[in-house]
C-alpha cells in the first residue's frame, strides 16, 4: 500500500501524519536530534516513510509512506 505522508519538525520532535486519499490513516511523534534521523523512518505499524524538504521552506516536510501488503506475517 502507498499514502502520503507530511511531517513538522521542530524543536527535535518530527511530527509525521499519514493519508491516503485524504483519508487519515495515522499520526505520529518521533524524537530526533536532527530531521535526517526520521528523513528515512520505519514505524511500528510497518510503514516506511521517506520524506523530503517542500520547496516552501520552514519545517514542513512531504513525502511517500509505503507499506508491504503482508507486513503482519512479519510480526
Amino acid at each position: 500500500m502507498q499514502a502520503d505522508a507530511t511531517g513538522d519538525y521542530s524543536g527535535g520532535v518530527m511530527r509525521l501524519e499519514i493519508s491516503h486519499s485524504g483519508v487519515l490513516i495515522g499520526r505520529w511523534v518521533i524524537r530526533a536530534r536532527r530531521v535526517s534521523d526520521v528523513q528515512r523512518a520505519m514505524l511500528p505499524e510497518g510503514w516506511r516513510v521517506e520524506l523530503r524538504k517542500t520547496s516552501a521552506g520552514g519545517s514542513r516536510w512531504r513525502g511517500r509512506a509505503y507499506r508491504p501488503k503482508d507486513w503482519a506475517k512479519r510480526l
